[in-house]
């Protein structure tokens, strides 16, 4: 191999296993030491790819963390000139100012263009992000998860910084839209990527600054997960709320005093009666019938007319709720008109936008998405979760987005007939979830298969809980041609699949590097199928297949030999199965065995021995492992950053607090860096804890 070859390969390690190669031969250690490979370092912990991990639940709540040091970090910068890029994500082993220390004393401050702070939490504060400033030639800037951000520093670091292309603010709960304002206002065209996912301060506000500061050329916006359309709508209705109940308030009040009034009259009535009779003679005793008479022709009278007040009271009320409705109604439409107004002109400012993620925005009605949406007609990548997506909006997209490679509309109220608009005029669309959509069913793999016609195919398809069948996906794969082009697909929790479909993915679609079938009826019969010819797999979720025995699960672990993800919660795992993994997959990352009651301490001997490379390690609920295994495993992979050991009984709480202070000592992680969870088994002893922590 050229050393051309060598140098692009190496481009794409991290700057740890950059340091591990340069010890293999002194040809690669010179190559290593190339300058163009100096001008991009990566001190992060090498991560786990979002689709091997896209299947193992909640593991972005344990980010694997960094063990660089400040003399690694001071040392690789002094030898390399013209730095480009530096990454220092999850480095919260260091702090500002061992960071900024090492690298301003080089002068990089001129040629850096791309510096990314993310997962820093609270490590960054004034000062580094004032030293921040000095950076003039950035590009690129990622501040995601620095809690300690505002707005002030955002306008600090834009004014010094003009020549940002790509700002990445996700999780930054501190800043607004005043932000926004600083970084629109200063930027303006020169912006092409903005994420501000998870900010709960950004309002609809920042995308009137978008356009009013002509932010033309934006390719990728995220605003996924955050009150943006909500804030405003919520005060309203809590105003209207208050104002109806004043309203209410006043009316009782009324009320009352026209009852008190009408029962001051009667009584003064009563008594000019009764005066009149005792002034008549009583020798008149006919006038006094007839006057009796009379008097009880008047009660029929005004209870009449009582009765007629009260019809009038009721009709009168029911038209003032009535009026009380309509207004409800008409603010509402005003609030969904401004909002259209809004997504309208940002529409039409950035109309180059190729990446837009509106996840988690369920306020957005059909009429606004459509609005927005007919404007933005270079749009690749598309994601509504959790939006009001319905056919007539998939039709739009349809027409408006030909260049569409990739739409998340999970949770949708779609019909198939309308992805076949979908399917005929987005010509690129490779990738596509339809997780948790209704009315999908097999008519979905016949419009698939028409696709043909313009030689594409999807190489995604994410099917969760639909009611897609083995019929379905064998009359797809015998009439489509790129069934081998699948890469990705996930049929968790598909009720209607049985060991057939299996059996004709891996047939004719040997290629598939991702495959979730978790909650499927699938049995040993179906993986054996996948163990013999899916030999590509990288990731496997099978959780909660109970007809799923140890025989199956022995083929996938001697078989799979690339596997680098593998979830099996709650199936018949056993130590033998955990052997062979550990002897033909070294290279396996995650591991995941909750539930799984009949590994014991041998399993996670093996797997200590042979998978040194494990980074994420959940064995909840095993009650048969013991604090040793435990132990044995922890200090063997050096590069074990969560295990999740909660739901065990009997650990020894000092032991797993040596195991804490050890990979402190040896491998230079902090405590807080090592995602151990133990929910019970330390409770009653952190005293202990913090006291064998201390003298270590």
């Amino acid at each position: 191999m050229n050393i051309g070859d060598l140098l692009n390969i190496f481009s794409y390690l991290p700057f740890q296993k950059l340091k591990m190669c340069g010890l293999v031969c002194q040809k690669w250690n010179r190559i290593i030491q190339n300058e163009m490979l100096n001008r991009k370092i990566d001190f992060t912990f090498p991560k786990i790819e979002q689709k091997i991990h896209s299947f193992f639940g909640n593991v972005d709540s344990f980010p694997l963390q960094s063990r660089v040091s400040r003399e690694v970090i001071r040392k690789t910068i002094a030898k390399s000139e013209n730095l480009l890029s530096i990454n220092f994500t999850g480095c919260t082993r260091l702090d500002e100012f061992q960071i900024f220390g090492s690298i301003c004393k080089y002068p990089i401050t001129e040629t850096l263009q791309e510096l990314n702070l993310s997962e820093m939490q609270e490590k960054i504060t004034d000062y580094g992000f004032r030293n921040i400033c000095k950076f003039t030639s950035l590009r690129k800037l990622s501040l995601a998860t620095c809690a300690m951000i505002n707005d002030f520093h955002i306008e600090l670091i834009v004014n010094s910084c003009e020549n940002l292309e790509d700002i990445n603010l996700d999780n930054c709960f501190q800043l607004t839209d005043r932000s926004i304002q600083s970084i629109t206002s200063k930027l303006k065209s020169k912006l092409k990527k903005l994420s501000i996912a998870s900010c709960p301060s950004i309002t609809e506000t920042c995308l009137i600054y978008l356009f009013d500061n002509e932010c033309t050329s934006l390719e990728s916006l995220d605003l996924s997960n955050i009150s943006v359309f909500q804030i405003e709508g919520e005060q309203r209705n809590d105003e209207k709320k208050e104002d109806d109940k004043k309203k209410e308030q006043e009316k009782e009040n009324e009320k009352e005093i026209e009852k008190e009034k009408e029962n001051e009259s009667e009584e003064k009535k009563v008594i000019k009666s009764k005066e009149k009779e005792l002034e008549k003679d009583q020798e008149k005793q006919q006038e006094k019938e007839k006057e009796k008479e009379k008097e009880n022709e008047k009660e029929n009278e005004s209870e009449n007319e009582k009765e007629k007040d009260k019809d009038k009271e009721k009709t009168i009320n029911n038209n003032e709720n009535s009026g009380l409705e309509s207004d409800f109604n008409s603010e509402d439409f005003e609030m969904q008109e401004y909002l259209s107004q809004i997504l309208f002109q940002f529409g039409q400012a950035c109309n180059k936008l190729k990446t837009l993620n509106l996840n988690d925005h369920s306020e957005l009605n059909e009429s606004c998405l459509i609005i927005l949406i007919s404007e933005l007609t270079e749009l690749e990548t598309l994601y509504l979760d959790g939006c009001e997506v319905t056919d007539n909006l998939i039709k739009i997209i349809s027409e408006t987005c030909p260049k569409l490679e990739t739409l998340s509309i999970q949770d949708a109220d779609i019909s198939v007939n309308s992805l076949s608009y979908l399917f005929e005029s987005c010509e690129c669309l490779t990738n596509l979830n339809l997780n948790y959509v209704d009315g999908i069913n097999d008519d979905l793999f016949t419009f698939l298969i028409e696709q043909n016609k313009n030689d594409r195919a999807i190489s995604v398809l994410q099917l969760t809980a639909n009611c897609v069948s083995d019929y379905g996906v064998k009359y797809f794969i015998e009439n489509s041609c790129w069934t081998n082009q699948i890469r990705e697909l996930d049929l968790e929790n598909c009720l209607y699949l049985s060991d057939h479909t299996l059996a004709f993915l891996s047939q004719y679609s040997p290629q598939i590097q991702v495959l979730s079938v978790s909650c499927c009826p699938i049995t040993d019969q179906g993986l054996v199928f996948v163990a013999n010819n899916c030999k590509k797999l990288i990731s496997l979720n099978i959780n909660d297949c109970e007809k799923i025995t140890s025989k199956s699960l022995d083929l996938i672990c001697s078989q799979l030999i690339y596997l680098k993800g593998l979830s099996v919660r709650n199936t018949q795992m056993e130590d033998s199965s955990l052997q062979l993994l550990s002897q033909s997959n070294p290279y396996i990352t995650m591991l995941a065995l909750p539930d799984c009651k009949k590994i014991t301490d041998k399993g996670l001997v093996y797997l200590s021995n042979g998978c040194k490379m494990l980074q994420w390690v959940d064995c909840q609920n095993c009650s048969q492992i013991t604090t040793k295994a435990i132990q044995t495993l922890s200090l063997a992979c050096d590069d074990l950053q969560m295990f999740n050991i909660s739901g065990i009984p009997n650990l020894n709480p000092l032991i797993l607090s040596k195991i804490k202070s050890h990979k402190f000592n040896h491998f230079s992680i902090e405590l807080d860096f090592w995602k151990c969870i133990y929910e019970d088994s330390l409770d009653s002893d952190d005293v202990t804890d913090s006291e064998t922590d201390s003298e270590n």
